[in-house]
């Protein structure tokens, strides 16, 4: 398993889960394994206080900064298209309106309701479940829900009915893998990205709405850069939110001599040709990472279970640690650019927040955990979610309710549930969705 524990109880409760449950889970420190083969709404009635906090948070963290030898990237690991990766040249038009489709029948405000598809349901357990998914921001009302090896799923109606939507190249590929990420394009929502770990193991893109699928990693034009991989084993990618065209992918192996043992691939036109990024050389393991977009296209924040959270603003040249912040799972960690500015990471130890500003220190917040996962912003509240280890936690909900832009945080009541999940929110019908392993709820919050 992995090399080292983390410094938290939390953290190495973590640990025992990824070893635990083969839906949430991944391979081993080595990247080895077999990877191809199976593997409420501004109202506080009913909510109980957990979590109050002088100014936000514990004291600001210490942090450790290191500097990438960029020279140790072979320059063959290079497309010959690809030129200044990260720059800001690229900047998108406005997103298209959205369109708000119609979705009948939805439960009162706070009420949670389990709307995982019928189909998926007689297949799932085992440690077999639902995983990630994403929320169409311009077709709102469609959800795309990755499983465990149980198909990738369509929503048209916020969960009353589903589809099988991969129905032309490729798909089938998709549906023997993990998707442990999943975005639709918020400029054009026709395309979409996901994995299919311990699959096909790459990373996939749809141009028609999830038809047909493209392999975008490893990537054809650059055989070079598989090359750099066992089995290429994509783990989540980010978008910059300011170029739909920009993206960041971490893997969920560790890289291969002469690179250091994590690489982080980056690419300026949606896959068709990509740079291969060495990680910073203390970074040690080869479990899964997560990556996000911080302030800019060139502010990240990068995480692993083994290492920690780390921030670059230089485009991975020079990267910081956070001091004793880890993921809390590696693929269900979120992090939210809350409306306000502020940034909110969900780890083990719970939830660390920044303020707007540039430079910030991360703060953890107090009572936000054990093992924060998902997060979510109605433009009113922020939401997350805890406990995201199979029965771990003793609370009536894993939910939290945060009206202050993070400083304090109540419980949000829910059914007893064994587990946290993954979030997205729905701004045209108010709707949270939660993928907790064992089901996929949602709850109108506005």
């Amino acid at each position: 398993m992995i090399r080292r524990l983390h410094r938290s109880t939390s953290s190495a409760l973590a640990f025992l889960f990824l070893g635990s449950l083969g839906s949430l889970a991944c391979g081993s420190s080595d990247g080895a394994g077999d990877p191809t083969g199976p593997g409420g709404n501004g109202d506080d009635a009913g909510i109980e206080d957990t979590a109050k906090n002088d100014g936000g948070g514990s004291d600001a963290i210490a942090s450790d900064t290191r500097i990438v030898d960029s020279g140790s990237i072979p320059s063959g690991d290079v497309g010959s298209d690809v030129t200044d990766v990260g720059d800001d040249a690229h900047k998108d038009p406005p997103p298209p309106p959205p369109i708000v489709g119609a979705c009948d029948g939805l439960g009162a405000i706070g009420t949670f309701e389990d709307v995982t598809p019928t189909e998926l349901k007689k297949t799932m357990g085992g440690g077999k479940g639902t995983f990630a998914f994403a929320v169409d921001p311009v077709h709102q009302g469609t959800v795309y829900l990755g499983t465990n090896m149980l198909k990738v799923w369509k929503t048209i109606d916020c969960g009353k009915t589903w589809t099988n939507p991969n129905t032309g190249k490729n798909g089938a590929e998709l549906d023997r893998g993990m998707n442990w990420t999943f975005k639709v394009d918020p400029i054009d929502p026709n395309i979409l990205y996901t994995n299919s770990g311990y699959g096909a193991n790459g990373l996939f893109k749809s141009k028609n709405a999830g038809v047909d699928w493209e392999v975008v990693w490893p990537p054809a034009k650059q055989p070079e850069l598989g090359k750099a991989f066992t089995y290429n084993f994509a783990n989540v990618i980010a978008m910059d939110p300011s170029d739909h065209q920009h993206v960041l992918l971490t893997f969920h192996e560790g890289c291969l001599p002469p690179h250091t043992q994590m690489c982080i691939a980056e690419t300026l036109d949606g896959g068709d040709s990509w740079k291969l990024m060495d990680g910073d050389p203390s970074w040690s393991g080869s479990e899964g990472q997560i990556i996000f977009f911080l302030d800019d296209s060139k502010s990240w924040l990068w995480g692993s279970q083994t290492n920690g959270f780390w921030t670059t603003t230089d485009g991975g040249a020079k990267w910081t640690a956070i001091s004793g912040a880890s993921p809390s799972h590696l693929q269900s960690s979120g992090m939210l650019h809350a409306k306000t500015g502020t940034y909110l990471a969900a780890a083990s130890e719970g939830v660390f927040r920044r303020e707007a500003a540039k430079g910030s220190p991360w703060k953890l917040v107090s009572g936000t955990g054990p093992i924060a996962g998902g997060l979510v912003d109605d433009g009113t509240s922020l939401y997350v979610s805890t406990c995201y280890f199979p029965s771990f936690c003793t609370a009536a909900s894993p939910y939290l309710v945060s009206k202050d832009d993070g400083l304090t945080w109540k419980v949000m009541p829910s059914p007893k549930m064994p587990m946290g999940g993954s979030m997205d929110y729905d701004a045209g019908h108010g709707l949270m969705y939660s993928s907790n392993g064992d089901a996929f709820w949602r709850v109108k919050v506005k």
